[in-house]
């Protein structure tokens, strides 16, 4: 069950959690930003999230908090705090550390990802993971080359909207390497606090690579059943584009997060 939620949860983070919403700026000011966000399940607010970052020339950092809200605050007290610290080279975003803590009721977890140029150079997980059973698919060396975490892989750089659709999300949370790959759906007009203009949706296809359980129920839902719908807008004139809104299909049914607020501080 503990490795169904990461999923899970690892994936809802890849797609909604980045509040990096800038506006035309000289390329060496720092720019700051704020990101509100709620996660809904069923028509009622599950989660909320608030992100604080800064952008300055090519190099960028978010920090951010999650809690659980609502009902499901009842059910499982949830809170934790991400953050993320990285650069944009080429038509890539590059992380150099990713730092994730949270608590659930009792349990805790910690996770701590930090890159090399374009190679994961080491991950730690308190608690260790329980030894994996003979199912289990393992990593190997070439899954973390060019991968980013779960929240910088929000963030894609394409040379205009229409691009955005065409990428592959390359992602690795600590523990799976994931792929979700992009595909244009259509094309409209957005209207959030902070920011009014086009947006492009694209639908996202789960491809799970390593680190997961064959046959587990939940990756196979994810990859054969699950519809997945991503809504990007553009990040001022950085040639960055984040999602406003995106929706995830779960076995309990569909998980909405909505962008509330996003813009400069």
């Amino acid at each position: 069950m503990a490795k169904r939620a990461s999923i899970v949860t690892g994936l809802a983070v890849t797609l909604v959690l980045t509040a990096l919403t800038p506006q035309p700026a000289p390329a060496s000011a720092e720019q700051r930003f704020r990101g509100d966000y709620s996660v809904s399940l069923w028509g009622m607010t599950i989660g909320r999230s608030t992100f604080r970052s800064s952008i300055e020339g090519d190099r960028f950092e978010v920090k951010g908090t999650v809690s659980s809200a609502g009902l499901a605050k009842v059910f499982d007290s949830t809170s934790g705090a991400v953050s993320v610290a990285g650069r944009t080279t080429g038509d890539a975003v590059r992380p150099t550390s990713y730092r994730m803590n949270y608590r659930s009721g009792r349990r805790s977890k910690a996770l701590e990802i930090d890159f090399s140029g374009e190679r994961v150079s080491r991950t730690e997980i308190t608690p260790q993971p329980k030894p994996r059973g003979k199912n289990w698919v393992a990593l190997d060396k070439g899954d973390l080359a060019r991968v980013t975490d779960p929240l910088s892989s929000s963030l894609v750089k394409a040379g205009n909207l229409e691009e955005v659709c065409t990428k592959t999300l390359r992602i690795y949370d600590g523990q799976s390497r994931m792929d979700l790959k992009l595909a244009r759906a259509g094309r409209g007009p957005v209207s959030v606090e902070g920011y009014s203009g086009d947006a492009i949706t694209c639908t996202a296809s789960f491809a799970p690579r390593s680190g997961y359980r064959e046959g587990d129920s939940t990756v196979e839902f994810l990859k054969d059943r699950a519809n997945i719908r991503l809504v990007f807008a553009p990040l001022g004139q950085t040639g960055l584009y984040a999602p406003v809104r995106a929706a995830i299909d779960t076995k309990i049914g569909t998980v909405t997060v909505r962008a509330e607020r996003f813009g400069a501080e």
